[in-house]
């Protein structure tokens, strides 16, 4: 999982105030808050990162051990997939499903 690219899903509308990022989703209207280390991670996703990178990128930022980062990312990215906020290739979904 670590070397997965999320996606976001279409037809979702964010704004971040205050470096918190409101997240509606259109098909339903339901909202999401993130705090802004979940923001931080949201913004890395517009850019294709790999959990991989993302885990680099915020244990440098915050200065915290990478294992507990990869944990808090992946526990974080699978709480976004499982609301449907994001979601993974084909063949990752895959795998995931197998060996994850």
């Amino acid at each position: 999982m670590i070397n997965y690219k999320p996606k976001k899903i279409n037809g979702l509308l964010s704004e971040t105030f205050d470096n918190e990022t409101v997240i509606v989703r259109k098909s339903d209207l339901k909202c999401f808050i993130l705090n802004s280390t979940g923001s931080f991670i949201w913004r890395l996703l517009n850019r294709r990162k790999s959990i991989e990178n993302i885990v680099n990128l915020l244990s440098k930022k915050y200065k915290i051990n990478k294992e507990q980062t990869k944990r808090d990312i992946i526990n974080f990215i699978s709480y976004l997939k499982k609301v449907g906020l994001i979601y993974f290739k084909k063949w990752e979904k895959f795998y995931l499903r197998l060996y994850g």
